[in-house]
């Protein structure tokens, strides 16, 4: 239950900060880069995957084009970013989503 409030609280947070932008922003080009990453070798999370397919699927239905990244690889990751970066040339609004693992050590993020 705590993951599905977190989800829905994730979503809901999106739609009132996108419904927020007002109609000066109704028909600018809007762009999201959902990753979800659940399948590690140590340490596998459950969620990842299906929080991200959620949030893409909430993001599209909000006029987002939306790149999705399950379970992606690190040369993955970085090829969705890039294009990512491509894609924001002009856009008014943009999103960025990561769901999984993420740790910083000797000040170095992972």
């Amino acid at each position: 239950m705590h993951h599905s409030f977190n989800r829905f609280g994730i979503i809901a947070l999106v739609l009132a900060l996108t419904l927020s932008v007002g109609a000066v922003y109704a028909q600018s080009p809007r762009y999201a880069l959902v990753i979800g990453n659940s399948a590690y070798a140590v340490g596998p999370l459950r969620n990842p995957v299906n929080d991200a397919t959620d949030m893409a699927g909430a993001l599209q239905k909000m006029g987002f084009s939306v790149a999705l990244g399950l379970d992606a690889s690190k040369k993955t990751m970085y090829q969705l970013i890039e294009q990512f970066g491509k894609d924001l040339r002009g856009a008014e609004i943009a999103l960025f989503y990561y769901s999984g693992h993420g740790v910083q050590a000797e000040g170095q993020n992972y």
